[in-house]
């Protein structure tokens, strides 16, 4: 299973931005995303696949609001589609 660090490193890699994992550290810049794995949902009875879950809180200045409120869905696409990461969290 994928740790925290390296989802954040993951997202790092495909959508550069400023990423903590699981809280913003007292200091962090305004522009700067925290990130969080969850166990996530049991596997059903007719498949045994994990189902993970993640979260991304993002904040930043308000004159970059439209940009910044995309960006949790553009990491999560971003995410799914890479091979790399789809294989970490099976």
């Amino acid at each position: 299973m994928i740790k925290p660090k390296q989802f954040a490193d993951m997202l790092q890699a495909e959508k550069p931005f400023r990423y903590y994992v699981n809280e913003f550290p007292s200091g962090a810049p305004d522009a700067a995303a925290w990130v969080r794995l969850t166990g996530g949902y049991p596997p059903s009875d007719w498949s045994p696949r994990k189902k993970p879950s993640m979260q991304i809180l993002v904040r930043g200045p308000e004159k970059k609001r439209s940009e910044l409120n995309s960006m949790p869905m553009n990491c999560t696409n971003t995410c799914i589609n890479a091979r790399s990461f789809m294989q970490a969290i099976a």
